[in-house]
Formats: C-alpha cells, sequence, structure tokens
C-alpha cells in the first residue's frame, strides 16, 4: 500500500480544508462563524479556525514577478491589492491576493517599504503597479508596532465563498531578547572605544 506523502506545510492545508468543510457544512440556518487569517511581515501566520499554522516564506510572486513574502491559502480568493497608508505618509504595506484556477492555489503576498536596515523579510518595498481591484485601508496603533483588521466585501480582494477577516500585523516589535543582545552589543562597542582612550 502506498503511503500518501505531503509537503511539510501540505498537512497544515489539508487540515484547515477538513476544518473549513466542516465548518461550512453546519446546521442549516446557523449563523456563520468569522473565519480568520493572520500574518506578519516575518513569515508567522495562522488561522483562528483550528489555529493551523500558515508559515511565509520568499516567492516569486505571478502577478509582479517580484520575489516576496508569500502566504498560502488554504481556500480560493477574489485577486486584488489591499493598499494600507499611516496618516498621511505614502503607502507603506500592500497585500496582494493571487489566485490560480488551474493549480487551485491562492496565495497573500505580503510587500512593505524597505527599512534599512532590512528588519523583516517583508521589506522588499512596493511593486511598481497595482491590480485594478485595489482597496485603500489604514494602519492602526503606533509606529514599529501596527497593523489593520481587512474584512473584504463581495467581489474585493481576498474574497472568499464564506466570511472571512484578515489581521495584517505590519510592524512587528523587537523580542525583549534582541533588544537585549543589541543593547548588549552596543555596551561592548563603547567599552571598547573608552579602554582605546
Amino acid at each position: 500500500m502506498k503511503k500518501l506523502r505531503l509537503r511539510p506545510n501540505g498537512w497544515a492545508i489539508v487540515g484547515t480544508t477538513l476544518l473549513l468543510l466542516a465548518f461550512l457544512a453546519g446546521p442549516a440556518g446557523a449563523v456563520p462563524l468569522l473565519f480568520t487569517v493572520s500574518v506578519d511581515e516575518n513569515g508567522n501566520g495562522f488561522t483562528t479556525f483550528g489555529n493551523v499554522p500558515l508559515p511565509g516564506t520568499m516567492a516569486t510572486d505571478p502577478t509582479s514577478g517580484l520575489t516576496a513574502l508569500t502566504y498560502t491559502l488554504p481556500f480560493p480568493v477574489t485577486p486584488g491589492d489591499v493598499l494600507m497608508t499611516e496618516d498621511v505618509a505614502p503607502p507603506s504595506d500592500l497585500v496582494r491576493f493571487n489566485y490560480n484556477p488551474d493549480a487551485g492555489i491562492s496565495t497573500l503576498v505580503f510587500y512593505s517599504d524597505k527599512d534599512d536596515p532590512i528588519l523583516s523579510l517583508a521589506d522588499t518595498g512596493l511593486p511598481g503597479t497595482f491590480n485594478t481591484n485595489l482597496v485603500v485601508i489604514s494602519e492602526v496603533g503606533p509606529e514599529g508596532n501596527n497593523g489593520a483588521i481587512y474584512t473584504p466585501g463581495e467581489g474585493g480582494p481576498g474574497a472568499a465563498d464564506f466570511p472571512v477577516q484578515y489581521q495584517i500585523i505590519s510592524d512587528v516589535p523587537l523580542p525583549p531578547s534582541a533588544l537585549l543582545l543589541g543593547s548588549g552589543l552596543l555596551g561592548l562597542l563603547g567599552l571598547r572605544r573608552f579602554r582605546k582612550h
């Protein structure tokens, strides 16, 4: 008997799909729950329905041909772009939804403005052109720890055959361990300069 072999995140996609089918086949007349997908600029993602991991990888965006942070979604979506702005500044982030009906693959591609130094996987800069199916939303929260919640309308970018919401975490604060390491390195450099004088 042949064993079923799936790529590493294949089991997560199968599990999410089965949970989604069970969710959609719920009792008639029941109020549908909201399926939430959460992603951030560092490749960390998950779905709240079953808390299934949704890791992001660097891959080619089929729309732009650029390499960008890409999440594979476990359901078909409406293609389009969600442009994120911060107050009066120019757009800083773009979430692009792609769907290939022949392969049955949906992706969420996360672009962010380039930081110097680059702090996250999504810091590749925005693509030169945008999709005609475009929605502009505002980011919420202080710089360095902000994002947005996006619920697509019918036919909007990322819309599915069921209620879905996207939690897009734009800026991820550095973990305390990274801050400690950074301040320790700065202290050592300062001590070295002090000893030279």
